[in-house]
């Protein structure tokens, strides 16, 4: 039990490192539902020793991925993640994968690479979060598709409660006309 104790602590913190670093408003109900899934996922066919060190290494790959991103090296930093998402050991768990999906899209953003961010949002199972609608944007935004580019935005306004998420996107419709 001890065993797991340090692992649920280190858990909880990077669930909130992460949440917060995504700048969404359901955070605490998300993360509530990605604690639940991770803890009654882990009884699977892996030995307890095996789904141990899984999670580890995606966890250390996750906070690995913030400092890199920080050093702005994002090569290692999407690396590191899709290391994560090819070691999840649970694929019902579709929040920890959606949020790693979320991160490497922004990285692969920042390196311009356009089709493989736009294919790494598509893995996102949860298409209605506003930071969702706010990547795809950004991503057609880059690729020079205004039209479909607003609709994402407007999109994201209309199911966004975060009064700040509504602004930000009502600015970037307003750049692009």
């Amino acid at each position: 039990m001890k065993k797991y104790k340090k692992f649920f602590f280190t858990f909880v913190g990077f669930i909130f490192l992460v949440l917060f670093a995504i700048d969404f408003k359901r955070c605490f109900s998300y993360s509530r539902c990605v604690m639940y899934n991770f803890f009654n996922l882990i009884k699977k066919d892996i030995t307890d020793e095996e789904k141990t060190q899984r999670i580890y290494v995606i966890l250390r790959n996750i906070n690995e991925t913030k400092k890199l991103v920080e050093s702005q090296d994002f090569r290692e930093a999407e690396k590191k993640l899709k290391e994560s998402l090819s070691i999840l050991f649970f694929p019902e768990c579709n929040e920890i994968e959606d949020l790693i999906c979320i991160r490497l899209a922004r990285i692969q953003i920042s390196m311009r690479k356009f089709s493989d961010s736009i294919k790494t949002i598509e893995r996102v199972k949860n298409q209605d979060l506003e930071i969702v609608k706010k990547i795809k944007g950004d991503i057609l935004m880059n690729t020079r598709n205004i039209k479909d580019s607003i609709h994402e935005y407007l999109s994201g306004i209309e199911i966004s409660k975060n009064e700040l998420f509504k602004m930000i996107l009502k600015t970037k419709i307003n750049n692009l006309l």
